[in-house]
């Protein structure tokens, strides 16, 4: 029995459809149906395996899937396609892009670019060892025709799930010098994006070790190539300042690739060539310069696409602050070593000759390398510098360095002063640095910043600066160095250092003057006034050196505290309208909920929100593994088209989407039944959105997108959880003080009343956690805060004369 169908014919991309209706017997053999419905469109070859039937993009293999099809939707309104194979069309394209006529191979080429997506094809194109085929055209070819091939193999990686270990170390080498040297960005574009993918992570590797052992093959080939090609760092940061806003996100997205990869490879005692090379061509200061970088830069863009580029720019180079804090902390733990004729002596004596010592003091026959006369306290200042570690060492070099004339008459105003007046330089600089890195958490690695941070990205500059006002500060507070006063100098610099960042936005040069004269002009009665009023708030005693380091261990647990916290908001699950091109879908809603193994996330659809349902009513569900992209804002697939789309009415700012660069391997024969959305996540159109949300409160915002980002093991993004592990840290650090110190405390004999204790059940100075069923973390935060302040009452200022008679003990 025959049925009326609509059909379509597209012989070809180049070609345009023709659409009749005709009756097909759905009885017939499906190659006889083909050959039939071809021969009416003109074409009577019958060619076996010339032909397929799509139905929305899905090839069509039998009978029964022909039919499964017609009983879903009604003939006339099907879909129906009749196109060229993936067999035959894979043959076609490999057979010209071999061939020997160049236009006829570009335009194979110019096909290949959109067919490699076809997971069809694709099965095709790997039987026919296509990938070795295509790596030697890129090998060959040059201008359009290697733009066509690169962006091929780009779409195939992204596309497909394929193993990294085809590439040989020659083609590894190849890709990075098509970056380096060429000029077309519609070359050197995607070759940086497949360098990117090839250091990405595999989602749907079967063991996280065969993953990482191709990454790390394909590093290391990248590492040896930048060793011996210095031109090539330089030639990718200068891209970062072209007008290509495309090329500019690729490229920053190679050094971030690189340098995430290099903090993974490098062992704990050896400095990243990657890094070193990144700081020698003074990459942050092109950072600084695109922080500052205006919209109207880009007036060739519209605005909505203009705010998109930025936001993803700006997130990358958050992304790039993240990885530099964990090498500086690398760095800081890398233990110092002035034993005759190593690299570190080699750079203290840069220091001592910078300090012109031969002048000030003649009577000493020969250069003899007193550590001491630098400003330590040990004529081996090993252990002074395992504070700061190399990371130390080099920031104290660079000041010097770059401020020779200052340093070297600084040293010679100190000569003349008496002994015990004069400023140590080296302690000084081991002051200042712990004072940076606890501001920005390089002690800990772990950094909750979720902004572009102008003052990291000029750290010399920030260190020097607060050098500077060391040294000011202490001649006008008569310091000595044979007490205390490097520790307490010390405390008046950081307490006006927070002042001013807290105080003097930063964002361009001029914000940056300002924060330096502030830093180097205020007037020490005025820093010593607000210094004295955060003395009500233990300020003194939460700075010393014990206290730092506890709270750089509780900072790193908190930070996994709220980790958890937030992957448990994931767990918990919650209702999240449904959203498609047309908006919001009327009388349906998701819940989404993350499996308590965390390797999926389920969903399913309702009427109306209600109950938490269990995961058995859960049907959908989306692999963890393949999560690669948190995309917030604009950046989200939700407003691909916010001219044409429904969703431009929503709040970005409550927005985001899960998306993949993956795809699966199996699907439908019929109907497209997967999970995958067809929006894609960015300009690049290189991803593919898995889900979106719209979250219903900011508190929804910050726990759900942190909660993707610590489960992926990204940075965080929200201001929120950023400020919960500041709170908690801060908090737990001043009970634990209580705790330690309580029983050393004198209590008065008599004379005087004691404080009135607040009614508090029995509990250890820790025993608190987040409940999720008795209240949010927030409002446990808010009760903590009340604690202490009921608690402040026990005077923990005193502690400062126990930790003083401990030290002179």
């Amino acid at each position: 029995m025959s049925t009326v169908v609509r059909v379509a014919f597209e012989p070809s991309d180049s070609q345009n459809s023709t659409v009749v209706e005709l009756p097909l017997d759905v009885a017939t053999p499906l190659p006889q149906l083909l050959a039939a419905v071809a021969a009416r469109f003109g074409d009577e070859s019958r060619q076996p395996g010339k032909y397929v039937f799509r139905v929305d993009g899905a090839v069509v293999r039998d009978n029964a899937g022909l039919v499964a099809a017609l009983r879903e939707t009604a003939p006339l309104t099907l879909g129906l396609t009749l196109g060229l194979s993936p067999k035959y069309t894979c043959a076609k394209i490999l057979q010209d892009m071999l061939g020997s006529d160049e236009a006829v191979a570009r335009t194979a080429l110019f096909n290949l670019q959109k067919q490699i997506k076809d997971l069809d094809f694709f099965a095709e194109f790997m039987i026919k060892n296509g990938v070795y085929k295509l790596q030697e055209i890129i090998t060959m070819t040059k201008d359009t025709a290697l733009s066509y091939a690169l962006t091929s193999l780009q779409n195939l990686l992204e596309a497909h799930n394929y193993e990294t270990d085809a590439f040989t170390s020659a083609f590894i080498n190849n890709l990075l010098t098509i970056v380096q040297k060429e000029s077309l960005i519609s070359v050197c574009r995607p070759a940086t994006s497949i360098i990117i993918k090839l250091l990405s992570a595999d989602p749907s590797a079967t063991t996280d070790s065969i993953s990482s052992s191709h990454q790390t093959k394909i590093f290391n080939w990248i590492d040896s190539y930048i060793a011996t090609q210095p031109s090539f760092i330089p030639t990718l940061i200068s891209r970062l300042s072209l007008k290509d806003y495309t090329l500019q996100i690729t490229s920053m997205g190679l050094i971030n690739s690189l340098l995430h990869k290099s903090l993974e490879t490098v062992s704990s005692a050896t400095l990243s060539n990657i890094f070193s090379a990144l700081e020698y061509h003074d990459i942050r200061s092109t950072l600084v310069m695109l922080s500052q970088l205006q919209p109207e830069s880009h007036h060739v863009l519209q605005d909505d696409d203009t705010r998109a580029f930025m936001e993803e720019l700006k997130k990358l180079v958050v992304d790039f602050q993240r990885l530099l804090v964990k090498e500086w902390n690398r760095r800081k733990r890398m233990p110092v070593n002035v034993a005759a004729g190593s690299d570190h002596e080699r750079v203290l004596i840069d220091v001592w000759q910078l300090a012109n010592f031969e002048l000030l003091d003649t009577s000493v026959p020969g250069v003899s390398y007193k550590w001491k006369r630098l400003g330590f306290e040990m004529e081996i200042p090993n252990k002074e510098l395992t504070r700061v570690g190399v990371f130390g060492l080099e920031m104290m070099h660079s000041f010097v360095t770059h401020h020779a004339d200052y340093f070297s008459r600084f040293m010679y105003d100190q000569s003349v002063k008496a002994v015990e007046r004069r400023c140590p330089f080296g302690r000084a600089c081991i002051e200042v640095l712990e004072i940076l890195s606890d501001y920005w958490e390089i002690s800990t690695g772990y950094t909750t910043t979720t902004s572009v941070q102008p003052l990291l990205l000029e750290f010399e500059r920030v260190y020097s600066i607060a050098l500077r006002l060391y040294f000011r500060l202490w001649l006008e507070m008569e310091a000595q160095n044979t007490g205390d006063d490097v520790n307490r100098v010390g405390a008046t610099v950081r307490s006006h250092f927070k002042y001013c960042t807290f105080t003097i936005p930063v964002v361009d040069q001029q914000g940056f003057t300002s924060f330096e004269r502030e830093m180097l002009s205020a007037a020490y009665s005025i820093i010593r006034e607000r210094q004295l009023k955060e003395l009500n708030n233990d300020e003194a005693l939460l700075m010393r050196q014990p206290f730092r380091k506890l709270r750089e261990k509780l900072y790193e647990s908190n930070y996994e505290f709220i980790k958890e916290q937030r992957i448990g908001c994931l767990i918990a699950g919650a209702w999240f309208p449904v959203i498609k091109d047309k908006g919001r879908v009327k009388g349906v809603v998701r819940f989404y909920r993350l499996n308590p193994n965390r390797q999926f996330l389920h969903y399913g659809e309702f009427r109306e929100p209600g109950s938490a349902p269990a995961l058995a009513l859960l049907p959908q569900k989306i692999e963890v593994s393949h999560i690669t992209e948190v995309l917030t804002g604009l950046t989200s697939p939700i407003f691909k088209d916010r001219k044409r789309s429904a969703n431009a009415q929503e709040n970005p700012s409550l927005s985001f989407s899960i998306a993949t660069s993956y795809r699966p391997e199996t699907h439908s024969s019929t109907t497209n039944n997967n999970i995958y959305n067809n929006n894609t996540s960015n300009s690049n159109n290189t991803s593919t959105s898995l889900a979106d949300f719209i979250c219903s409160t900011t508190t929804q915002f910050s726990e759900w997108v942190d909660g993707f980002n610590m489960l992926l093991d990204r940075n965080i993004c929200t201001q929120e959880t950023a400020a919960l592990i500041l709170q908690l840290t801060e908090n737990e650090l001043k009970l634990s003080l209580l705790s330690v110190t309580g029983n050393a405390l004198e209590i008065p004999a008599g004379g005087g009343d004691l404080p009135e204790l607040p009614d508090l059940p029995p509990m250890g100075p820790s025993d608190f956690y987040y409940d999720a069923e008795g209240g949010g973390l927030q409002e446990g935060i808010s009760g903590l805060q009340s604690l202490m302040m009921e608690l402040s009452e026990l005077k923990v200022k005193e502690l400062l004369e126990v930790y003083d008679s401990e030290d002179e003990n």
